[in-house]
């Protein structure tokens, strides 16, 4: 439910410039979804380089991020509670699935505005949200991934 929710947001047309794809919002739902696997594949590759048993401590704020999408307990906790409840472990955090889905909250969220407005229907929040790949300083190795597996998204087209 949380994918299908994704469908129907619309995204700011400067964000999807960045990935050649201005014509996102008038796409198919199935095209939407092709175009948000890329999308995710690109923030695991550079979030974990597809490691599920992923973890690196994070110092600024003293936790400790798991699994494909680098998604510490508190987080999965605020965004995925309907999905993880009040006592997620890493281990379960460790689980492809589980960390996906609560990644998708997580994104699901950014897009709505769930936390601040300024982040409605933005790829690339101006002030960092959850992943730091999405924001100015890590945007372009995040980009070079999605470019690296754009091929698979011909329905794409770029206006500039």
């Amino acid at each position: 439910p949380q994918f299908d929710s994704l469908m129907t947001i619309p995204i700011d047309i400067e964000d999807l410039k960045l990935l050649e794809c201005s014509n996102f919002n008038n796409l198919s739902d199935e095209q939407k979804k092709a175009f948000y696997i890329v999308f995710f594949a690109a923030i695991a590759e550079r979030e974990s380089d597809f490691k599920a048993d992923s973890e690196t401590f994070d110092r600024g704020h003293f936790n400790t991020n798991v699994g494909l999408f680098q998604i510490d307990k508190n987080s999965a906790i605020r965004h995925a509670y309907a999905l993880v409840g009040a006592k997620v472990t890493k281990k379960e955090l460790k689980n492809p699935i589980t960390n996906f889905v609560a990644g998708l909250y997580i994104f699901k969220n950014q897009l709505e505005g769930a936390f601040r407005d300024d982040t409605t229907g933005r790829l690339f929040p101006t002030k960092h949200f959850y992943w730091e790949v999405l924001g100015l300083r890590k945007r372009e190795k995040f980009l070079k991934s999605f470019s690296n597996n754009r091929g698979n998204l011909p329905f794409c087209e770029n206006s500039h």
